[in-house]
């Protein structure tokens, strides 16, 4: 028993690692989860190519790797064997450009298949050995193997833990209890290893399958984890199956995670301030039509001078904005539920979820969610016709919108 104590002794050594990490360019991520956050739809030729500041930390002993040692982009995958290109790839490659003095250490945690259960800290697993934690499968739990995995990472580094990115809960879906359990594990990682106020992402499920996980479970977990931000998975395409999404959506699952890092560790938005919206259909813009409250926005031509096609765009809180008009003052809101209803301007509320608005990346545009609705602003065919709000329509122009300073 003399090795557990001793493995126990370094554990607790290591732990304080990252408040006395000395080298600050040495960047570490962590990418726990599930089949998601894994990768599950192969892997393609442009993600094996070396990114010299990307490196991630070997997942077993498989294509020549050598566990919990560091390996590139040509040993793919980052995951198991048989998993494929993962939100991190693409996260990786984007953060080190991002950072051109520093090195982006990706350490993969995600166990396929595996419920939260099994990540939680002092919680012996019960799964008879099925869900494999190399190299030998000897660990009691996921949670000493996740330390161990952190702890080579660190060790091996003297770096410091940046950021969490967390895609888990399909074999918890709907379990109320899902919400406590999965931020104990996140919040026990963090203080295990004195990580501070680092930002925790935390992505949906594939939708509609998970509908009800996305949207009444994932919430509740920025009121459990200090800086936890929700990361939408809306219009990424699926793989076929209802529950992964498709290769392609794992590259651009992980632009989101970049691009919402990016921002966090600049300290600023770049949503916020005084933007335009042009809809990627016809390219026309949004504006207010009357200082008079419940006006209805029409689209029309862009038209420089005039503040009605000028929003104020505010944060309201975690990934949720108010869109105020710069000419009349008043707040952009959805006036019922009910699909194809026109959008108008309204005194502003702070308790109208109405006047709440998610705004997600599509590539370089974004789509417009009301927070009280779930549905999507969409343009109309033709100028000077009403702004309305609809299901989700993924390749539809209509729905998408580029955010431009006037």
């Amino acid at each position: 028993m003399w090795y557990k104590l001793l493995f126990s002794f370094v554990l607790a050594i290591l732990a304080s690692t990252q408040a006395f990490a000395t080298n600050q360019n040495e960047h570490i991520y962590l990418l726990i989860g599930q089949s998601n956050m894994a990768g599950d739809s192969g892997i393609g030729a442009q993600d094996q190519v070396n990114h010299p500041r990307v490196r991630m930390l070997a997942y077993d002993d498989s294509n020549g790797k050598v566990w919990n040692t560091w390996h590139n982009f040509d040993q793919a995958p980052m995951h198991q064997v048989w998993t494929g290109v993962c939100p991190g790839n693409t996260f990786g490659r984007l953060m080190a450009d991002a950072n051109p003095d520093v090195t982006i250490n990706l350490v993969p945690l995600a166990i396929s298949g595996a419920p939260i259960e099994m990540f939680q800290k002092n919680v012996n697993r019960n799964d008879g050995g099925s869900f494999w934690l190399p190299p030998h499968n000897e660990w009691s739990g996921g949670y000493p193997w996740m330390q161990a995995r952190i702890d080579a990472a660190l060790s091996s580094t003297d770096g410091v833990i940046k950021g969490i990115i967390f895609i888990q809960g399909e074999s918890n879906s709907a379990q109320a209890a899902w919400p406590a359990k999965a931020a104990g594990v996140i919040n026990d990682l963090k203080n295990d290893y004195g990580t501070g106020n680092i930002p925790v992402l935390i992505g949906e499920l594939y939708s509609p399958t998970f509908e009800y996980h996305n949207e009444q479970l994932i919430p509740q977990m920025r009121d459990r984890i200090n800086n936890a931000h929700i990361i939408s998975s809306a219009g990424l395409v699926g793989a076929g199956d209802n529950v992964h999404f498709s290769r392609q959506a794992y590259r651009d699952y992980g632009y989101r995670f970049a691009k919402r890092m990016k921002e966090l560790d600049s300290g600023t938005d770049n949503l916020i301030g005084t933007k335009r919206f042009r809809d990627g259909w016809q390219g026309l813009y949004f504006q207010s039509t009357s200082p008079d409250d419940w006006s209805v926005v029409l689209s029309g031509p862009f038209m420089p001078t005039w503040g009605s096609q000028q929003w104020q765009i505010e944060s309201v809180g975690d990934d949720l904005y108010r869109i105020r008009n710069v000419w009349t003052g008043d707040s952009l809101a959805a006036g019922s539920v009910i699909e194809w209803t026109d959008l108008y301007t309204a005194p502003t509320n702070d308790g109208w979820f109405s006047q709440e608005w998610y705004i997600e990346p599509v590539g370089d545009e974004f789509r417009i969610k009301n927070l009280w609705t779930g549905l999507y602003i969409t343009s109309p065919e033709f100028p000077w016709e009403p702004m309305r709000q609809a299901e989700l329509r993924p390749d539809w122009g209509s729905q998408r919108f580029s955010i431009e300073a006037p």
